[in-house]
């Protein structure tokens, strides 16, 4: 086996205690169904906060992330699947190449829109375990989210100022539209489009680690656009 790369990085994290366990298979592809019998190597991947697991409220649960040259803390999240990092959080003279697509958060109305690009992952804290050598990479598809908007009801965004304007795109009829906010959050509508390039120095950074499972065993729809 020479590639060392998690080329199922989607496909499985197991939760310990205190640590994230993402393993390495032989075959590209596995059912969960049957347990994952290909995989045979792994690496251990220590949360990098710490969740307060027992507590009537835990937080969520982060791993540091390695991408396009600076660490990240990223959200771990068992009830999504694909990583998406807003484009604040990236160098300002990278721009995103691959498929336009979306990934749409039920439980909070988001819908995060951009461009889907291979972008190489790296887990700087993990340790490798297992029989398994070399850097715990990956190189998959991330979204790069570059405008953020609202799908079945309003969608609230975290601003790192306290009150301002947002500037939008009103899709409904194609203008300009301006969002008051206050409190510290953006509340966007399904037809109001908010970009991070029209809006510097308002939005917080975004990004999100879905390791979701497939209970089909057979695909994950990333939400990608032809």
């Amino acid at each position: 086996m020479n590639s060392r790369q998690l080329k199922t990085i989607f496909s499985l994290a197991v939760l310990l205690a205190g640590n994230v366990g993402v393993v390495f298979a032989q075959a590209p592809a596995l059912n969960p169904l049957s347990g994952y019998t290909g995989f045979q190597e792994q690496y251990e991947i220590p949360y990098s906060n710490s969740p307060g697991y027992g507590a009537a409220s835990p937080g969520e649960s982060k791993i540091q992330i390695g991408i396009l040259g600076t660490n990240h803390e990223i959200i771990l999240d068992t009830g999504s699947r694909g990583m998406y990092v807003s484009q604040n959080m990236l160098p300002s003279d990278y721009t995103p190449s691959g498929v336009a697509g979306d990934l749409y958060l039920s439980s909070s109305n988001r819908l995060f829109q951009g461009t889907w690009a291979d972008l190489t992952i790296s887990f700087p804290q993990a340790t490798a375990v297992g029989g398994v050598t070399g850097a715990a990479k990956s190189t998959l598809p991330v979204l790069v989210v570059q405008s953020i908007t609202a799908q079945n009801g309003t969608a609230s965004y975290d601003a790192i100022v306290e009150s301002g304007n947002v500037k939008c795109t009103d899709t409904s009829t194609n203008t300009t539209s301006v969002v008051h906010f206050s409190g510290y959050k953006v509340n966007l509508q399904p037809n109001l489009v908010a970009t991070y390039v029209d809006n510097p120095g308002i939005f917080g950074t975004s990004s999100n680690f879905g390791v979701g499972i497939d209970p089909s065993g057979t695909s994950t729809n990333l939400g990608f656009k032809k």
